[in-house]
């Protein structure tokens, strides 16, 4: 049986050795036909295809916090829960949408495309609703009009406004590949209404 396992193990080996083997001589080939590139961009280093700018392949995370210029939001609750307090960094204030539908959106604007890795929030939602389970859906554009799909993140908790101690913690909603945007939205499904936000980061 040890020898049996040996020799599958060793086969195993072979197999994947020479599956990589092939993935290189096909990556030379498609390289030296000119298929395949590289680009450098704001130290960013990208892999092209067909001369098409494709993933992002590093990045130096230099774990900033980008600047928020502006936001705007499918609805407010009232004029105290302005869109501005989605990104003013204070965890005691907040931006709540209006209780007319538990899915709603805010966009938010970095004023140029920006290189973001990483994105932290805390949610909220109406005090009255209780704790909600629901998700997020996340956007990138540089046009603000044809937006691209990062991320879905599903089983996020919206805890209710005004917030416990133990609810001001940051949740980190992607963090990956290098997306450059200017512009970011956010469609926000608390499972019952006036989804909401504290606050947001955008690390680059």
């Amino acid at each position: 049986k040890i020898n049996n396992l040996e020799s599958k193990h060793n086969n195993d080996v072979a197999s994947i050795t020479g599956s990589i083997s092939n993935l290189t001589q096909n990556l030379a080939q498609l390289s030296a036909n000119g298929n395949i590139s590289f680009l450098i961009e704001d130290d960013i280093v990208y892999f092209c295809f067909n001369g098409k700018k494709g993933v992002a392949l590093y990045y130096p995370f230099k774990n900033s916090v980008l600047s928020i210029i502006s936001a705007e939001a499918s609805s407010i609750f009232n004029s105290s829960w302005k869109v501005s307090n989605s990104y003013d960094n204070n965890l005691n204030t907040a931006w709540l949408s209006s209780n007319t539908s538990s899915v709603q959106s805010i966009t938010f604007d970095l004023g140029s495309e920006k290189p973001v890795y990483k994105v932290d929030l805390v949610l909220c939602h109406s005090h009255s609703q209780g704790t909600g389970t629901g998700s997020i859906t996340f956007y990138g554009s540089n046009d603000n009009s044809n937006f691209k799909k990062i991320a879905y993140v599903d089983n996020v908790t919206y805890l209710p406004y005004p917030i416990s101690s133990n609810s001001s913690s940051y949740m980190t909603l992607y963090e990956g590949a290098v997306n450059k945007y200017r512009y970011f939205k956010l469609e926000l499904d608390s499972g019952t209404a006036s989804p909401g936000i504290k606050n947001i980061r955008f690390y680059e």
